[in-house]
C-alpha cells in the first residue's frame, strides 16, 4: 500500500505544539516586560515632578526670605501674598526680638526675626514650610 499525501498530511506532526507554547510565553514574558517598564516610566515622572516642585518651593521660600532681609526699610508687620505658578501663598512676618542679652549681658536692642511661611495644597492635604532668620534694624543704614 502506498501512502497518499493526504494520509501523511492526517497524521499530527509531534513536535507542533511545542512551539506554539513558545509562542504564547514569548508574547506573555513581552507583556510583562512591557507593563513593567511603563509602570517604572511614569513612577519616574513622578519623582521627577515632585522633585522639580520641592526645589521650586524652597527656593520661593528662601527668595522671599532674602528679598525680606535685605530689605532697607525694615518695619514689623505681615505681608501676604500669591505665588500662581506653583499655587502656593506665602506669608512674610517681621516681628521684633526683645528680652535679648550679649555675652556681656547687654540688652540687644533692634533686632528683629523674619519669618517666612509657604502653604500649599498637595495629595489631599495642606503643606506648611517656613524659613527664617534674624536681622539688625540699621544693617543697611546709611
Amino acid at each position: 500500500m502506498t501512502r497518499t499525501p493526504q494520509t501523511r498530511l492526517a497524521r499530527p506532526l509531534p513536535h507542533s505544539g511545542f512551539a506554539l507554547m513558545e509562542a504564547i510565553l514569548t508574547v506573555a514574558l513581552c507583556g510583562i516586560m512591557g507593563t513593567a517598564l511603563v509602570v517604572s516610566i511614569q513612577r519616574i515622572a513622578k519623582l521627577s515632578y515632585e522633585a522639580k516642585r520641592e526645589s521650586a518651593l524652597s527656593r520661593i521660600i528662601h527668595n522671599e526670605l532674602f528679598f525680606a532681609t535685605t530689605n532697607p526699610r525694615l518695619q514689623e508687620g505681615q505681608k501676604s501674598r500669591h505665588v500662581e505658578e506653583w499655587d502656593v501663598d506665602l506669608e512674610t512676618i517681621v516681628t521684633p526680638l526683645q528680652d535679648l542679652l550679649d555675652q556681656e549681658g547687654q540688652p540687644l536692642t533692634k533686632l528683629y526675626k523674619i519669618e517666612v511661611k509657604a502653604v500649599w495644597w498637595e495629595d489631599g492635604e495642606y503643606v506648611n514650610h517656613s524659613a527664617e532668620t534674624w536681622r539688625h534694624s540699621d544693617l543697611y543704614a546709611r
